[in-house]
């Protein structure tokens, strides 16, 4: 049962209080929607596939989609963030299967009993980045790999060594789109979404914001990863899919953008801020993201295998 509210409640929290009261279902209110769920909730219902204390992942019904409830503060196209109030936890309110639909901008759940209120959310697509381009060169970026070495070193849980290894195998003449590395890869690793998905989701976003950007071709084997996302779990391979059409939060938008315009700092700042995901989610896009950028734009790796791998 919730604790009576105290004086000090924000006035946020007193209206999501005064709205419980009204209506028998707690009111959350979101800030953010992404642009694309405006397609997706048109579809109307979806199922509770997976709750944590900070977020809920809803998967559409008809088209097995994700759409992402969220309290953190990163959005992306395929996110509704939610206003952060004292105490509240996710897991506490909602239970995995229950349902949900969409209705007059709010998103209610059956058995719950919780409304999520879009009504004064802004809608949030990812900004383009444009011109002028001044890309970070191998130098900085040999210098950014340290910093994202220095920092896997200090994370309180630790990398797995073994995907660590599988992904420093392909450094230097191999290719992260040979059949070899993407049936190493995708769905190695324990967890929610496995290392091996983090570091190719990664990969594929910087990738997708090269080409928009720069006006260039990469040639992805797009059926291949299709034919193994059975391999991973459904989360997972949803950020892919969002990776692959382009659609990432702006947190992996930042640190791309800094890479493009040689913003040593900046690209730091992201790292940092990527390092406090879940687990080591962070660490393996950020390689991801800086590994694709040295392949496209030098035309070799040799050197972050030199960096960040264990010899």
């Amino acid at each position: 049962m919730r604790s009576r509210p105290s004086s000090r409640n924000t006035e946020s929290e007193q209206n999501i209080m005064s709205d419980t009261n009204k209506t028998g279902k707690r009111v959350l209110k979101a800030w953010s929607i992404g642009k694309w769920l405006r397609t997706l909730l048109k579809e109307g219902f979806f199922v509770t596939q997976h709750v944590f204390s900070n977020t809920i992942y809803l998967r559409n019904l008809h088209t097995d989609r994700l759409l992402l409830l969220s309290l953190y503060k990163w959005r992306s196209p395929f996110t509704v963030n939610i206003k952060r109030t004292k105490n509240l936890d996710f897991q506490k309110i909602v239970k995995p299967e229950d349902y949900a639909f969409f209705a007059k901008d709010r998103i209610e759940f059956e058995e719950s009993s919780l409304v999520i209120d879009l009504s004064e959310a802004k809608v949030y697509d990812n900004p383009a980045i444009t011109p002028p381009f001044h890309p970070m060169n191998k130098m900085v970026l040999k210098k950014l790999v340290t910093a994202l070495s220095l920092l896997a070193g200090k994370s309180e849980k630790g990398l797995d060594e073994k995907i660590v290894s599988r992904i420093c195998s392909f450094y230097g003449e191999k290719s992260f789109f040979s059949d070899e590395a993407l049936n190493s890869l995708i769905g190695a690793g324990e967890g929610f979404t496995p290392a091996g998905d983090d570091f190719y989701n990664g990969y594929l976003a910087l990738i997708s914001v090269i080409e928009r950007s720069l006006d260039i071709q990469v040639e992805i084997p797009f059926t291949k990863i299709m034919q193994l996302l059975d391999k991973t779990t459904w989360a997972s391979s949803e950020y892919l899919r969002y990776s692959f059409d382009g659609l990432i939060d702006e947190l992996g938008t930042k640190l791309i953008e800094a890479l493009l315009r040689n913003d040593y700092e900046r690209a730091v700042d992201s790292i940092i801020e990527f390092t406090r995901r879940g687990h080591n989610s962070g660490i393996y896009i950020c390689l991801g993201i800086i590994t694709g950028y040295s392949d496209i734009m030098f035309k070799e790796n040799t050197f972050i295998k030199e960096t960040f791998c264990k010899q």
